[in-house]
């Protein structure tokens, strides 16, 4: 059989059969750049590297390529490898060139609130401020929050910011001291010093919701223990809690927590009516 040879400008003379091969046999090579550079690259769905980069081995045919950097808008485009792009790598010759010119995005809002307040905000280990805080230019994208407070277990999580809108983010701080006592009440159940330590502490920090869950539970292992002084400082404290004897900062006309405290004195009474402790928490109450 005669073969009849092809004749491409810069390549020389090949046969047929010898240009069908070597377009099958490898690809082209493809040079990704782009200003600003470190973007992800994505070629045809599938993660490629991060510009500069250089492609090789890219089939004939019409290709997607996507580019992301954060702070930036995706910037995608689509090119087509020829025949001549495969023998040009072949021999030697210049990789197909694309280069992505990234459009920065507006920065977002982002701001920070604690309970309490007070905290060291860092936005991706960089200190931003303290809580309460608005940040005016945070990049679009994922970022990283860490929360810091002395006295306070230290505060993580992601928070996305898209751009040209705020978000905010509220943080309830958990205190070391309140860590502390809860796993002591995990691992026994009936210590009344962990009881009585944990309404102090969050009383005074004005967390009363929380106060008035360990009140009635501390009230049903007060009232099933034997009469000890950790039973007696127990009942004491509530009633120093109920006639003020100490300072509530967050306390208002509608946050309070006495009332709840005297119906649950009164609910357990009628269930322990000779209660010796309880009674004489009672009295305190009805006489402040």
């Amino acid at each position: 059989m005669k073969r009849y040879p092809i004749i491409l400008s810069g390549l020389g003379a090949l046969t047929a059969a010898t240009v069908l091969v070597l377009s099958f046999a490898a690809g082209a090579s493809v040079e990704v750049t782009s200003d600003p550079s470190g973007a992800h690259v994505v070629l045809n769905g599938r993660a490629a590297g991060s510009t500069p980069l250089r492609l090789s081995g890219v089939s004939r045919g019409h290709h997607n390529l996507l580019l992301t950097l954060p702070g930036f808008a995706d910037h995608s485009t689509q090119f087509t490898v020829s025949l001549r792009a495969h023998l040009a790598h072949l021999f030697g010759g210049q990789p197909i060139r694309i280069h992505a010119v990234l459009s920065p995005l507006p920065p977002g809002f982002l701001r920070v609130l604690s309970e309490p307040a007070g905290a060291q905000v860092y936005l991706d280990d960089e200190w931003v401020g303290t809580t309460p805080v608005r940040l005016t230019q945070v990049a679009p994208g994922k970022h990283c929050l860490r929360l810091s407070l002395e006295g306070y277990e230290p505060w993580v999580g992601d928070v996305a910011v898209a751009a040209g809108q705020e978000v905010e983010v509220r943080a309830a701080l958990r205190s070391r001291f309140v860590a502390y006592y809860l796993g002591r009440l995990k691992e026994n159940p009936g210590d009344l010093v962990a009881y009585t330590e944990l309404v102090h502490h969050l009383v005074v920090a004005g967390d009363f919701a929380a106060a008035l869950q360990h009140i009635e539970a501390g009230l049903q292992v007060a009232l099933a223990a034997p009469d000890t002084s950790e039973k007696h400082r127990f009942f004491d404290e509530l009633a120093r809690i109920y006639t003020r004897q100490y300072e509530y900062p967050l306390e208002t006309r509608e946050k309070t927590i006495r009332p709840q405290i005297l119906a649950l004195v009164e609910k357990a009474l009628q269930k322990y009516p000779n209660s010796p402790a309880l009674l004489r928490t009672h009295r305190q109450m009805k006489a402040h």
